[in-house]
């Protein structure tokens, strides 16, 4: 009897631990998805949030100032925290205005993974879109696997793929006030050279 209690209380030791290791196994794997799951959900709402903002504060640098041209086919969106410049340029936008300027229109510039947003010309029109290198929450990296730029038809690529949307919103945003610009007005991209 001595001998079966013996291994009955080994039996028991073992379970206890292979038991105790699964629940902490479990838990790590739970907060490994939860952190996962979570952080891709902060980075694809940050930058429905960002881009809607960008979008906006392009608007109303237009109305008060009236852009009147953009230094190249892609931008990248640094300026939005200017107080005061001197000139008719802030960052690539010439002004036909500048003294209307009601800067700082951010306190600070969005970014996001340390990359700045950029303001593209496509065939589309303007659109503010995460930077290049930016990875999206479905796992596509901004620049590599989503290209966009002077060629790409936005609207008809939002339509056929949800690359660039995340919970049903975009990852992109158009910038209405922007499309009365002229294409004649707007430089080479600087990869071009």
């Amino acid at each position: 009897m001595k001998c079966c209690a013996g291994k009955m209380k080994l039996g028991t030791s073992r379970l206890a631990i292979i038991s105790t290791i699964t629940v902490i196994a479990a838990l790590v794997a739970t907060v490994i998805f939860n952190f996962y799951y979570s952080s891709r959900a902060t980075v694809g709402d940050m930058i429905v949030r960002d881009v809607q903002i960008i979008a906006r504060a392009l608007e109303r640098i237009h109305k008060d100032c009236t852009i009147v041209s953009i230094d190249y086919k892609s931008n990248i969106i640094d300026f939005l925290n200017v107080a005061t410049f001197s000139g008719s340029e802030v960052g690539p936008l010439n002004l036909l205005n500048p003294d209307r300027w009601r800067g700082p229109y951010l306190q600070d510039n969005p970014t996001i993974a340390g990359k700045e947003y950029l303001l593209v010309n496509t065939k589309s029109g303007y659109y503010v879109v995460p930077g290049v290198g930016v990875r999206l929450p479905n796992g596509n990296i901004m620049g590599s696997d989503i290209v966009i730029d002077a060629t790409t038809d936005v609207n008809t690529f939002m339509r056929t793929s949800d690359a660039l949307t995340f919970r049903n919103q975009p990852l992109i945003a158009r910038v209405d006030i922007l499309l009365q610009l002229r294409a004649s007005q707007v430089l080479p991209d600087l990869s071009d050279f």
